[in-house]
């Protein structure tokens, strides 16, 4: 229960880079060395790939805020079982891994019930080329999966026209072990594994949309700090573009993911950056966003794969927009771990926004006269977005299953009310 409306104001530090986190994990067992990974984050996805990668034979210690690389095993070679849970990165990247087993050997990928419907073929048909085989063990296309890799990987040139960094990065961590180059071209996507794979010593290039990679060895940094998660940072700065002023500290501002913050700036908003630096090659930015006269606008499609995630806590920030905001080419969150294009929509609406579903997006009327509601979500990022709305709207509102915020965010609950005072009976 939410008791709304509030100002959103203050400082923050926000958890680990999910995706950053999680591809570091992935990689430690094939890098030479060892390391500490710090501010990575613990959400359950996190927790999932972590879990995943100690079953192929990685140790890891916690100690002083950080994860200690203790040991490694061939264990990774021999295969098993990867317990996804509801990540559906661990699974995706763990399909391009699979050039790392050797010969004969396989391993099996399962998640849970939501995980089992998320569609796993738009990675296997990049990767079958190069030399796996991939089996589905139930329905087609989904998991479970068993995946093996009987001959050596050849490296290739192709054509990916799903704009996914999971199927990007899936068939670049299968190139690491292939013969001989693989050349891929892309659509605009999160370059997260590309800057890693540079910072950790490998032969990669790229130009535009086209992306080359040679074989060859890594090697694990003796430090690596994750940047804060920017789709953590965006719930609040999204809401301090409706109703205040806050600064996020620590936070990644990777071109790819930043297209929330130009989208806010266009509505209205005041955005600043400061004390800008670099952590494995990626940019790090203290990110000041106060409120804006906000207006609606049209969103360029060409926007949207730097802003997939942050869409559902847009559209709230466009119930406080005077006029339409417009958002086309989105139809990648028909498939998340909900329907998030109906969610936003069941969302808005009971708040009392105007809302128009479209087949690959939305167009929100905003200022309408809002009031508290009650959303049943269990999409962590709906329930989020729920959680927003309703701190931003007078009156009472009723947010769904709240625990699941947990599998990116696990502290949003303790921020939500750090920065607002927000009452909030979970």
């Amino acid at each position: 229960m939410v008791h709304g409306a509030y100002s959103f104001q203050g400082d923050l530090a926000l958890p680990g880079d999910k995706s950053i986190s999680q591809r570091a994990l992935v990689l430690a067992p094939i890098a030479r060395g060892h390391g500490r990974l710090e501010n990575l984050n613990t959400g359950w996805d996190c927790q999932a790939t972590q879990k995943s990668v100690e079953q192929m034979g990685l140790k890891f210690v916690n100690e002083d805020g950080g994860v200690e690389i203790a040991d490694k095993s061939p264990q990774w070679n021999r295969g098993g079982v990867v317990e996804a849970g509801n990540s559906g990165t661990t699974a995706r990247l763990f399909m391009g891994m699979a050039g790392f087993l050797a010969s004969g050997a396989s391993y099996i990928i399962q998640g849970d019930a939501s995980l089992s419907r998320r569609p796993m073929e738009r990675v296997a048909r990049h990767l079958r080329p190069m030399g796996l085989e991939i089996t589905y063990l139930g329905t087609p296309g989904c998991l479970p999966l068993r995946i093996e890799a009987n001959e050596e990987l050849q490296g290739i040139r192709q054509l990916i026209t799903v704009p996914s960094a999971q199927v990007k990065s899936a068939v670049l961590l299968a190139a690491l072990s292939a013969q001989g180059d693989t050349e891929i071209h892309t659509p605009l996507t999160r370059n997260h594994t590309e800057l890693m794979l540079k910072a950790m010593g490998a032969d990669i290039q790229w130009q535009g949309q086209w992306i080359r990679l040679a074989p060859g060895d890594l090697v694990f940094p003796r430090r690596w700090w994750i940047p804060g998660d920017f789709s953590a940072a965006a719930w609040w700065a999204a809401a301090a573009a409706v109703a205040g002023q806050i600064t996020l500290r620590g936070v990644g501002v990777n071109y790819t993911r930043t297209g929330l913050l130009e989208i806010l700036t266009a509505m209205g908003a005041k955005i600043r950056y400061s004390k800008i630096t670099t952590s494995m090659g990626e940019p790090v930015a203290d990110v000041e966003v106060r409120a804006g006269d906000l207006q609606g606008v049209e969103v360029d499609p060409s926007l949207i794969p730097r802003c997939i995630d942050e869409l559902p806590v847009l559209a709230v920030v466009a119930a406080f927009a005077r006029g339409r905001t417009v958002v086309r080419g989105a139809a990648e969150l028909r498939v998340k771990e909900s329907n998030r294009l109906e969610e936003i929509a069941t969302l808005l609406s009971a708040f009392g926004v105007g809302v128009e579903l479209r087949h690959d997006g939305f167009v929100v009327t905003g200022q309408h006269r809002l009031h508290g509601a009650e959303y049943e979500g269990r999409d962590h990022r709906m329930v989020m977005a729920g959680l927003v709305m309703a701190a931003l709207t007078p009156g009472t509102s009723m947010i769904g299953d709240v625990r699941c915020v947990g599998v990116s965010y696990p502290k949003f609950l303790r921020d939500l009310r750090q920065l607002t005072g927000c009452l909030l009976d979970e």
